[in-house]
């Protein structure tokens, strides 16, 4: 029979059940004794007697709580010798304050044999080592959880019924598996776990324990409630695997950005970036995946945990644009960078930008903190793309009005490299387009105003009509290349067709006309840069300048407009010192 095999059996139980009862019986009649000798010393054989039984408490005790710890790892369970230790606990409750019951709690002994119980069920499941198992975590913690839902399915179905409802069988076997399972979870913490072993750790606390293929099993209701799903471990203990985690995930993000640059150097030095639409580099695919792989993940952990990877992520991010961003300025120095690879990088960092956009919900400050840092990287290798661009150009513009005449030749070389530039900016990406195209527009137009005010000589009596009229072509060649590049800096237009107009004129009544117009859309122009106008164009005399220039203060002083533009375009000019004495005094 079942019970005879099992250990200890039924007839065991009940036979020191009957003795203690027989022994319990004749302890009351001794102590009836003791009393009845008043102060006397209890005699030798009534301490004898009190020995043997709490001796033989102890041993009903053990043999009990033996049944209760194995009753979770027998199958099939002996319901009725189960029922039997629950109702002998409930009889020895009554009595426990008597003298020779023993010096315990019997409900608390019967608490600590199902923990036991528990703890041997949990010691019975496989944990390989990461030698044997590159997924040994993981497959533990798969195996642990069945092993849970299993024997609480068996307490919620034969267990359960062997005890009264005061002994709230399955909520004790629930907090057992609590108390058990937090102590094997640290026990576990203390190896040396890799990232992906910290991170199925996590999921398994946070998302896995409480979901239905555990504590929240479909098989385990209406007995489980929601408020016991939850494993309650210790914040601090929580707190350690979390921070453990995230070392372990800056560590990641560092070798993958790392790994970025490594190898964009090497397509730097052995192939031109690829063109889809855009210069194309997979920097930022890369940026993007690792943060999108490893946001998925938390997902699947908890979405509470989401902000604080973005955080994680964007600090080694923001790290690795000012990394990669004096790199950048490196293989520019050893003019290993082409202009290709400056405009792909540009690319780059815009798209993760806007990528980042999806995320400025979870953490905006810092969000914006890793767009502002990319900003700067996108402005210093547009900076440094404009400066290649405005070295090209610099010996053509020197010689643009060189000769006493407006050559036509560093002209043209500066318009080969603005189409050069139009070609290169084809492939770069707004918004930084926009304003990188500007900012060549206003300087390309800057630069050739300049050259009327290099003081260098004047039209004076040469062919006059034709120097005006190739100003009139170049200034106008100028801004349509700029105007193919949709730039939006068509405000400069009108300061050549001005200067162009005043140079044209030979009186200085038609000039004080112009001026109107001039300040109007220039205030910014001052009396030192419309005397070296006048002095391009060698058509006045001294005193007819000294009116001209008066005319200009007065338009200052009373402007016919009350609001003015706001750019400035003359103030960023410089201008040779003046050396005729009558136009010195003024602006």
């Amino acid at each position: 029979m079942i019970i005879e095999k099992m250990s200890p059996s039924y007839h065991e139980v009940m036979r020191v059940a009957h003795a203690q009862k027989s022994l319990h019986h004749r302890f009351r009649e001794l102590k009836k004794e003791l009393e009845e000798n008043g102060s006397k010393t209890p005699s030798i054989h009534f301490k004898n007697k009190e020995k043997d039984l709490n001796l033989l408490y102890r041993a009903l005790r053990d043999k009990m709580m033996g049944v209760v710890r194995d009753s979770n790892n027998e199958q099939p369970c002996d319901t009725e010798l189960l029922s039997k230790v629950a109702q002998i606990i409930q009889e020895e409750e009554k009595r426990e304050k008597d003298p020779g019951s023993g010096e315990w709690s019997w409900r608390d002994s019967w608490k600590e044999a199902v923990r036991d119980g528990v703890k041997a069920k949990i010691k019975s499941v496989a944990l390989d080592t990461k030698e044997q198992n590159r997924a040994w975590l993981a497959v533990h913690l798969g195996q642990l959880g069945k092993a849970v839902v299993e024997d609480l399915e068996n307490v919620k179905n034969n267990l359960k019924k062997c005890y009264p409802p005061s002994f709230d069988v399955f909520n004790t076997y629930v907090d057992s598996y609590h108390q058990a399972i937090a102590q094997h979870l640290k026990e576990i913490h203390q190896k040396e776990l890799e990232t992906k072993d910290s991170y199925v750790l996590l999921k398994w606390i946070l998302n896995d324990y409480k979901s239905e293929e555990l504590m929240g099993s479909p098989t385990l209701q209406p007995d489980m409630c929601d408020d016991i799903m939850v494993l309650p471990l210790e914040d601090d203990f929580l707190n350690q695997i979390k921070e453990k985690y995230w070392q372990q995930l800056k560590e990641v993000f560092m070798n993958i950005f790392r790994e970025i640059i490594n190898e964009q150097k090497n397509n730097v030095e052995e192939k031109e970036p690829e063109i889809l639409h855009w210069y194309h580099s997979e920097m930022h695919h890369d940026i993007c995946q690792a943060l999108n792989e490893y946001m998925t993940r938390i997902r699947e952990m908890n979405a509470n945990l989401e902000r604080k990877l973005l955080c994680v992520f964007l600090d080694e991010l923001e790290s690795f644009a000012e990394r990669f961003g004096n790199d950048l300025e490196q293989w520019a120095t050893d003019r290993s960078l082409s202009a290709e690879y400056q405009i792909a990088y540009i690319n780059s960092f815009i798209s993760v930008q806007e990528y980042l956009e999806t995320y400025r919900a979870l953490s905006a400050e810092q969000v914006e903190k890793v767009v502002q840092k990319m900003n700067a990287e996108i402005n210093k290798l547009g900076q440094t793309l404009m400066e290649k661009f405005k070295e090209k150009t610099e010996p053509s513009f020197k010689n643009l009005m060189r000769g006493r005449w407006v050559n036509d030749e560093p002209f043209q070389k500066i318009v080969n490299i603005i189409e050069k530039l139009s070609a290169l900016c084809e492939y770069m990406r707004p918004p930084y387009k926009q304003k990188f195209v500007d900012e060549m527009h206003y300087y390309m137009a800057k630069q050739y105003i300049t050259q009327m005010m290099s003081n260098r000589w004047s039209c004076g009596r040469r062919d006059h009509e034709a120097i005006v009229s190739t100003l009139r072509r170049q200034w106008r060649e100028l801004h349509e290349d700029f105007e193919k590049m949709s730039s939006s800096m068509t405000w400069v237009y009108p300061a050549g067709e001005h200067l162009a107009d005043i140079i044209e004129k030979k009186k200085p009544k038609d000039i004080k006309i112009i001026l109107q117009s001039l300040v109007t859309d220039y205030p910014d122009i001052s009396r030192k840069h419309l005397r070296a106008v006048l002095d391009f164009s060698g058509k006045l005399n001294c005193v007819q300048k000294w009116a001209v220039l008066n005319q200009l203060d007065n338009l200052h002083q009373n402007p016919v407009h009350a609001e003015s533009p706001n750019h400035k375009f003359f103030s960023e000019i410089p201008v040779k010192k003046m050396h005729c004495v009558c136009c010195l005094s003024g602006h």
